[in-house]
């Protein structure tokens, strides 16, 4: 079975990192480094073993010579280079978030289904050790029903320029929600906000409530998920390899105990790539590409797309919250359906 050709479009920090985790699995081949900095795409090409390189995505977009295409550019780019993929005949994998609006995020999903072609998005922290455990813990009913997730957010990272704390963070914690089975919020309120900053309130239709503290810029870096059940407490003090994951019986006190669980300490994005691979090869083949696009018909959605879809009708809701807060109006309750 020969390697599935990939193309890595954009080679910046986060670019680079799947660049040398693709070149790390024998069944994926780096075929093509593209970057709009040509000198970049040829530095990190050299490093990992590109094919070629290119700082043209059309011209890096050829399905005679790929699988599939990765997408590590800025937020406001990932709509077209996706849209042009998919036309092309090729498998997906995009960072988040895969468009900026959940319109725009559903068309994409339906000419992925249309096209059977595997469309992806890179939630990271959903493959990391940590976050595997604990949801194994609470799928295994340790906690019994859930009734509240906690999950702080907090980065020192500036953060790109555009797209506000929501857009570019609260993906990865709706993606945690969703991963839970929380589905779609029924009620969503912006407590606090501001362009780099907000705390959402989430509240879902079977009762779970869950809080989202989001910051970006700030003195130092916190990233936990508490989860609380009727019978017990999960928490884990972030989703990087050796951090713990801690489980407590009952909710009114009580002794800690960390969680046993093996962990093969895999990178999350090695696992994540695997999963991408299982799922092409898992697919039918795709459609003959359309160079003006399939014809978009309705259908059911694959659960895959169906969950991505809830996550971007969060975010949007909760972009639109937090602007509403940010501008004086005062809390905001709105559903995301």
């Amino acid at each position: 079975m020969r390697p599935l050709r990939l193309a890595i479009i954009g080679c910046g920090n986060w670019g680079e990192k799947l660049a040398r985790n693709v070149a790390a699995l024998p069944h994926l081949e780096f075929s093509i480094a593209c970057d709009r900095d040509a000198g970049r795409a040829r530095d990190v090409g050299a490093r990992h073993g590109a094919r070629r390189t290119t700082a043209d995505p059309g011209d890096a977009l050829d399905p005679r010579e790929l699988d599939a295409a990765v997408i590590a550019t800025p937020a406001r780019t990932h709509e077209a280079l996706v849209r042009a993929a998919l036309d092309s005949g090729l498998h997906v994998l995009c960072e988040k978030p895969l468009a900026l609006s959940a319109a725009r995020g559903a068309e994409l999903l339906e000419r992925a289904r249309v096209g059977r072609t595997c469309l992806a998005v890179d939630h990271t922290e959903l493959h990391s050790g940590p976050f595997r455990r604990l949801a194994a813990l609470v799928a295994d009913g340790a906690v019994g029903a859930l009734r509240s997730v906690e999950l702080i957010h907090v980065t020192r990272l500036p953060g790109p320029a555009d797209v506000d704390a929501v857009w570019d963070l609260a993906p990865h914690d709706f993606a945690i929600l969703e991963a839970l089975g929380a589905g779609d919020p029924a009620e969503l309120d912006a407590t606090a906000a501001g362009p780099d900053s907000a705390t959402l309130a989430v509240r879902y239709a079977g009762g779970l409530r869950a809080e989202i503290r989001l910051a970006r810029g700030a003195a130092e870096r916190r990233r936990s998920i508490e989860v609380r059940g009727t019978l017990g407490v999960v928490r884990a003090e972030g989703f990087r390899p050796g951090d713990v994951v801690r489980f407590r019986r009952g909710n009114g006190g009580g002794v800690w105990k960390v969680d046993g669980g093996t962990d093969d300490g895999a990178e999350p994005l090695h696992r994540l790539l695997e999963d991408f691979s299982n799922r092409i090869r898992a697919a039918p083949a795709p459609a003959e590409p359309v160079r003006d696009g399939p014809r978009i018909r309705a259908g059911s959605p694959p659960a895959a797309h169906a969950a991505e879809l809830r996550i971007l009708r969060a975010v949007e809701t909760a972009s639109r919250a937090v602007a509403a807060r940010s501008a004086g109006y005062g809390a905001i309750c709105a559903s995301s359906s």
